[in-house]
């Protein structure tokens, strides 16, 4: 792993500041994740973070051995379609909108499993795509799946198909210029076509700060008040916005009179307040759970009886 890979500065995509202040120089792994937040509008990113070539590289050759071990060995049935199935339940059983959907793209696509599902489940899914930057799993995508890798860099041009359902589960935290990607998204949208979307929700962290929730690769850090104000210079406006757990998730269309500027409310002081409650607490329960996993080994129900307390005293 290269820590010592040049860095560089980004501004806040909602109002383009770049005097932003700082939250934490802390992440997993160690790996760098200096977080800051715009106090024009509270959004939360990375400055100064990787280079984009940087990013392209960890995600084409290390990013699957840090977090998607899964891919690199024989998966689960119900590992591979349990997102799936949970997107098809938002979609359909809750909104009705997956009946009409012929065209299908998946922006960062992994081994394409929810394109696989789809394409299996709803006989009116006939074209199914995939935007993927692993070697890996791009493979198993043309391979096995069948899908059409569009490119393997988000950045770079979609081409020329349009799609009627374009799937971002978790991605969109990773972008580099997340703005750019969702106009590019509402280009290529039909349009009676709709945008899944669903990201941390900031305003909702879970588990350590310094060990899970910061990361290297999330050079963004959305609020539904955020998303929704990046997704609407894009062009585009929700048709719902929910949360779960520390998921927050939402469903965009359009926008008929297209990209505009808008009138965003200032969640900087409640955002950081958000954020230093959490790291207070995890300021005492990291060390406890150090311990606790230690003791695991040796007494798992009493582990079990403490994190169950525990939660209930801190609510995380």
């Amino acid at each position: 792993m290269k820590n010592n890979s040049v860095l560089e500065n980004s501004p806040c995509p909602l109002c383009q500041n770049q005097q932003p202040h700082r939250l934490s120089d802390q992440g997993q792994f160690g790996l760098p994740c200096h977080v800051v937040i715009c106090p024009n509008d509270g959004m939360v990113f990375l400055s100064p973070r990787w280079s984009k070539e940087r990013y392209l590289e960890f995600y084409q050759n290390e990013y699957d051995s840090y977090y998607r071990e899964s891919v690199l060995s024989i998966e689960e049935e119900e590992l591979k379609y349990r997102d799936i199935k949970l997107i098809a339940y938002r979609l359909d059983d809750t909104l009705g909108l997956l009946a009409e959907r012929t065209s299908v793209l998946d922006v960062g696509a992994g081994m394409g499993w929810s394109l696989s599902w789809l394409f299996s489940k709803y006989p009116n899914v006939k074209n199914i795509y995939a935007i993927e930057p692993s070697r890996h799993c791009i493979t198993n995508l043309e391979e096995v799946v069948g899908a059409k890798v569009v490119t393997g860099d988000v950045d770079s041009c979609w081409g020329k198909d349009k799609f009627d359902l374009v799937i971002m589960r978790h991605v969109l935290e990773h972008f580099m210029d997340p703005l750019k990607v969702l106009e590019q998204a509402a280009s290529r949208l039909e349009d009676t076509g709709v945008i899944y979307i669903a990201v941390p929700d900031m305003m909702r962290p879970a588990g350590s700060l310094k060990n899970h929730w910061l990361r290297a690769v999330h050079t963004y850090y959305f609020s539904e008040n955020t998303l929704s104000a990046i997704a609407s210079k894009a062009g585009l406006r929700a048709l719902t916005i929910g949360w779960e757990g520390a998921e927050l998730w939402g469903v965009f269309e359009k926008c008929p009179e297209g990209k505009k500027d808008v009138f965003y409310k200032n969640i900087y002081q409640s955002q950081v307040r958000v954020f230093r409650v959490h790291q207070f607490k995890r300021f005492f329960l990291d060390p406890i759970f150090t311990v606790g996993k230690v003791l695991l080994r040796h007494s798992p129900c009493m582990t079990q009886r403490i994190a169950e307390k525990l939660k209930k005293v801190f609510g995380v």
